[in-house]
């Protein structure tokens, strides 16, 4: 796997380009929070956002709350849905 640093740098990337292609298309400010992870080692974790740290810990609240209660959120495992 790539180091901690290149990993950082295509996630920026990444979000840069999610960024601006969610401007182009919706007309609302959306926030986003980009996560990566090994699978079956939780202790790798890694994300970017583009939104404040207050925001995306609200927003991570409320996708694991919706996610125990099963509320539908399409699962992904290798594939993008």
């Amino acid at each position: 796997m790539s180091s901690f640093f290149e990993l950082e740098k295509i996630m920026q990337k990444i979000a840069r380009a999610l960024d601006n292609t969610l401007k182009e298309y919706i007309e609302e400010d959306l926030g986003f929070i980009l996560i990566t992870f090994k699978f079956g080692d939780p202790d790798t974790t890694n994300y970017v956002s583009n939104a404040d740290r207050e925001s995306v810990i609200k927003g991570l609240r409320e996708t694991a709350n919706n996610l125990e209660k099963s509320d539908y959120m399409p699962p992904a495992k290798g594939e993008i849905q």
